[in-house]
């Protein structure tokens, strides 16, 4: 929300605050989109446009092109939390286009761990998401280099 380089700002006050390595999870994406090789990137969300615009410009500032981008416009977490997966499932194949390298599902309040592979599957390319770059990137922080089947091809690579 911030703006480009705000993440390495949080990193920098938490690690300062802890001693311990860490990262953030737009940190964690932006490394995520490299390491499964994405230049363009197809964003699904829950949030309004103005929210969407921010983020899209936060990848964009990383080198990265945001083909396309649709959010659900909620502004509720309640309800945000209560998207069923069905849901996501369909905004991930809306948003999508041909050309694109990788989806983003953008949310930690959303639930898609377990439709990641089958979303992969159906799409022909890598399908991310909040929760599951994080989970990425604490590993890779942790050095735990284990691959988890099941839930998108990210957390299939060592």
């Amino acid at each position: 929300i911030k703006g480009p380089g705000y993440d390495r700002e949080l990193i920098r006050i938490m690690e300062a605050a802890t001693g311990t390595p860490s990262t953030t999870a737009s940190t964690a994406m932006i490394d995520a989109f490299r390491k499964v090789g994405a230049q363009r990137i197809c964003l699904a969300t829950p949030y309004i446009d103005e929210v969407n615009e921010l983020e899209k410009r936060f990848i964009e500032s990383h080198g990265f092109e945001v083909l396309s981008y649709k959010g659900l416009q909620l502004l509720d977490v309640r309800e945000i939390v209560d998207l069923p997966a069905s849901a996501l499932y369909q905004l991930a194949h809306e948003v999508d286009l041909p050309e694109a390298d990788c989806i983003f599902i953008s949310c930690a309040a959303l639930s898609v761990l377990d439709i990641l592979g089958l979303l992969e599957a159906d799409l022909g390319k890598p399908v991310l998401s909040t929760n599951q770059v994080s989970l990425w990137g604490a590993f890779r922080l942790a050095g735990i280099g284990d691959t988890i089947h099941g839930h998108g091809s990210l957390l299939e690579r060592p």
